[in-house]
């Protein structure tokens, strides 16, 4: 007996949804990624103005 091995065909559903999911799982991915990097750099700006009105009063 032959074992005979069933190739899966990607369908029309299936090809639309990859082409769809994978760039919005990326700019998913890249706006998360932006966004944490500008709140650190905002954060770290606050705290340096904080610093310099601290010592200014002093």
């Amino acid at each position: 007996m032959e074992s005979k091995k069933k190739k899966y065909k990607y369908g029309i559903k299936e090809k639309i949804l990859s082409f769809i999911l994978f760039p919005c799982i990326m700019i998913a991915l890249f706006s998360c990624i932006y966004t944490g990097y500008s709140q650190y750099n905002t954060i770290e700006d606050e705290i340096g103005k904080e610093l310099k009105t601290a010592a200014y009063g002093a």
